[in-house]
């Protein structure tokens, strides 16, 4: 008889038991990353830090690689300086907004961060993409045009030697960036899928409902008519401005 009424007990503190635990894990799911004990806010921002520092330091060296060569400085050096300057602007106002929205528990701080991440998300896969038209035919094609656009920019015929090296160094050129966008797009579909769930965790403000600054409709009686020409009063008479 206690064995028998012991196994409904047992089962019942196993129940218990489980209950508790799922809601242990429901409850922290969603301020822990995933199989790291980190929260949430702590990753996202962390991930954000190391953005932002690698574009700092391109931007550091693009610049100082135009700066020693002021005089025969090329547009293209300069080009790249303005896009990386723009891209560390974009991560740091990012990551200042990512930084206020833990402070002020507003998930619309995080946009910011989430729209710049799909952006270089979506830019890296579609130079992916090009990429693999790159290496499954259109090799020669595309060469044809990089080569032609640079002697028609740089007013320089090259030989057949010559186009033949530049053929090996754009092949180089395309597996080492290729590479390097496919790793890219995969840590930065992380990164926002991390952002993302710390977004979930917030609480989102009301939406902002805007002021009405025309004239209410006046109302129709017997002696008015809708139609007719609105007059306002005259300001009160005061003798002192006289």
């Amino acid at each position: 008889m206690t064995s028998s009424s012991a196994r409904p007990q047992n089962r019942s503190r196993n129940v218990a038991e489980q209950q508790r635990l799922l809601s242990f894990t429901n409850v922290n799911s969603t301020h822990m990353l995933c199989c790291c004990c980190w929260p949430l806010y702590s990753c996202a921002l962390t991930l954000s830090i190391i953005d932002t520092s690698f574009v700092g330091i391109f931007t550091f060296r693009s610049a100082e690689l135009v700066f020693k060569s002021t005089r025969n400085s090329k547009w293209i050096d300069i080009s790249i300086l303005l896009f990386f300057l723009a891209s560390f602007t974009c991560e740091l106002l990012s990551l200042l907004t990512l930084g206020l929205s833990h402070s002020r528990n507003n998930s619309r701080y995080v946009i910011p961060r989430i729209t710049l991440l799909t952006g270089q998300a979506a830019l890296t896969t579609f130079i992916s993409l090009f990429l693999v038209l790159y290496f499954v035919g259109f090799s020669q094609y595309l060469n044809d045009i990089f080569i032609s656009s640079y002697e028609y920019w740089m007013d320089e015929k090259l030989s057949a030697n010559d186009r033949a090296d530049a053929v090996h160094e754009l092949f180089v050129y395309a597996v080492g960036i290729f590479i390097l966008s496919f790793i890219y797009t995969i840590y930065e579909l992380f990164e926002l899928y991390i952002t993302k769930k710390y977004q979930n965790t917030l609480d989102t403000p009301p939406e902002f409902i805007p002021v009405l600054h025309q004239e209410p409709p006046r109302p129709a009686g017997p002696n008015l008519n809708m139609d007719q020409t609105h007059y306002l009063p005259p300001p009160p008479y005061n003798p002192q401005y006289c």
